[in-house]
């Protein structure tokens, strides 16, 4: 009296971020380092400060090596290397375009007119602004809507397939997730992500004959020797 169904469904969707954080960047850029000093090279430590035309601070990424200068003709030319500065801070102030740069560890020393930086590309990527932000309550939404809409869609394919005099009863489903991926985590600066889900629902149909017989053995049960007439439920 009893048919077992088994159907295997996935489907993808796509959720909003309800978070909110502060997305702070520093700006990174090239110089060019110039050795006018003398034909020596000059090592510079990662974090030395380069102060730009207009004031703000940068401070290269990694130690570099910056080569002598070669005499031609009696005159120095300055040996240079091109390195990577990141701003002091995050920002947009700090997006500035082609400018020149000083060393202030140099400062009250022959050095300090004698060593410099060129920029030829602006120095970009500084921001501070409100951003979307993936908060783990997002996810738990994504996978309880998801698998909610999939459970719909599966239980309504069974009742498409059940023959005549059999009925599928409610609460005589089944479903779990065998597969969950999302294309974000907790913490992700993104403003919308996809939620992939993939779940099988077992589900059983009785004779709608056997049921039938069963309440009313059921109600006769219970009422006892008491005449009474079954009516059709309307």
């Amino acid at each position: 009296p009893v048919k077992f169904f088994e159907i295997e469904k996935e489907s993808t969707a796509k959720f909003a971020s309800s978070g909110k954080t502060l997305r702070e960047e520093r700006a990174e850029g090239l110089i060019r380092i110039y050795n006018n000093y003398s034909i020596y090279p000059q090592t510079l430590i990662a974090n030395t400060r380069f102060v730009s035309a207009e004031g703000k601070l940068f401070r290269l990424v990694e130690q570099v090596i910056v080569p002598g200068g070669k005499f031609e003709k009696e005159k120095l030319i300055p040996g240079y290397i091109d390195a990577k500065v990141r701003a002091a801070e995050p920002g947009p102030e700090y997006n500035i375009g082609p400018t020149t740069f000083s060393l202030p560890a140099f400062s009250g020393t022959e050095k300090y007119t004698k060593f410099y930086a060129k920029s030829f590309e602006p120095i970009q990527g500084g921001l501070r602004e409100e951003t979307s932000q993936v908060v783990e309550e997002d996810l738990k939404r994504a996978e309880h809507e998801l698998l909610g809409k999939l459970k719909n869609e599966t239980v309504e394919e069974v009742k498409k397939k059940i023959p005549p005099g059999y009925e599928l009863l409610e609460n005589s489903s089944i479903s779990e997730i065998i597969m969950i991926s999302s294309s974000a985590k907790s913490g992700d600066l993104v403003s919308n992500f996809e939620t992939k889900m993939k779940i099988k629902t077992r589900a059983l149909i009785f004779l709608q004959k056997n049921l039938k017989e069963f309440a009313e053995a059921n109600i006769n049960f219970k009422i006892g020797d008491y005449n009474f007439t079954f009516l059709p439920k309307e």
